[in-house]
């Protein structure tokens, strides 16, 4: 619903009482009001399909359907505040001082190991239940849902022990949701089994980046299971 007041220096046009902006464009922009910005930005930017795509996706998916004076300035603002755009670095030309990111960059550096390295905060586990051992030399790829695509950030291989301990950086790690493929094909044919599943796909949510969370693979050649571990 509108105010009554009728936007000022737009060519618009009213239907059932929302404005539409009309232009050389194929299809109209709704006019949005103030109160209704920030739920779509919430809507094309933070939410999964959104996948914090950074400023010129967001303006791009939002420009479609909808307009308000000064949409650039406003998408600006709050993809800068974005802690995990920020994380991503898509603004690599701009000074970020915010706490939150300090904050981030402090604890990356107190989770180190004995030895130096950092201690990733995505592992597994892959068991062999048919063979009772652990899947050695199985590959593992990680993918990482932004702007609505896949993207793999990270690969692997499992050792002697079935594990794969390094999936990501504290760098890589941020809220979002993911994808683990394990590649049980390649693994079946070098071990000889026949096997119903070529690969697995485990798709999952990160929210707290505070916490370690550790995803196994129960493995056989015609069933799987899986569980969140810590």
């Amino acid at each position: 619903m509108h105010s009554g007041k009728e936007p000022r220096n737009m060519n618009c046009a009213v239907d059932d009482k929302l404005y539409f902006r009309k232009g050389s464009r194929s299809t109209s922009q709704r006019v949005v009001q103030a109160s209704e910005r920030e739920r779509l930005f919430k809507e094309f930017h933070d939410s999964p399909s959104g996948g914090h795509g950074g400023l010129n996706v967001t303006f791009r998916k939002i420009s479609q359907r909808y307009y308000w004076r000064g949409l650039m300035s406003y998408l600006k603002i709050k993809v800068k505040q974005c802690q995990v755009c920020q994380n991503r670095e898509l603004w690599p030309h701009m000074k970020v001082t915010s706490k939150e990111q300090k904050q981030a960059k402090r604890k990356t550096s107190l989770k180190r190991t004995a030895g130096g390295k950092p201690n990733s905060p995505l592992t597994s586990h892959v068991l062999d239940t048919a063979r009772g051992s652990p899947a050695a030399n199985l590959r593992i790829e990680v993918y990482h849902l932004m702007a609505g695509q896949w993207k793999k950030i990270s690969e692997g291989q499992t050792n002697s022990d079935g594990r794969c301990p390094g999936l990501l950086t504290m760098e890589q790690f941020i809220p979002g949701i993911y994808k683990i493929l394990f590649d049980t094909g390649s693994y079946f044919k070098a071990n000889n089994i026949k096997g119903f599943y070529p690969f697995v796909e485990i798709v999952f949510e990160i929210e707290d980046v505070n916490q370690h969370y550790h995803v196994p693979l129960l493995l056989s050649p015609f069933s799987y299971s899986t569980y969140r571990g810590s």
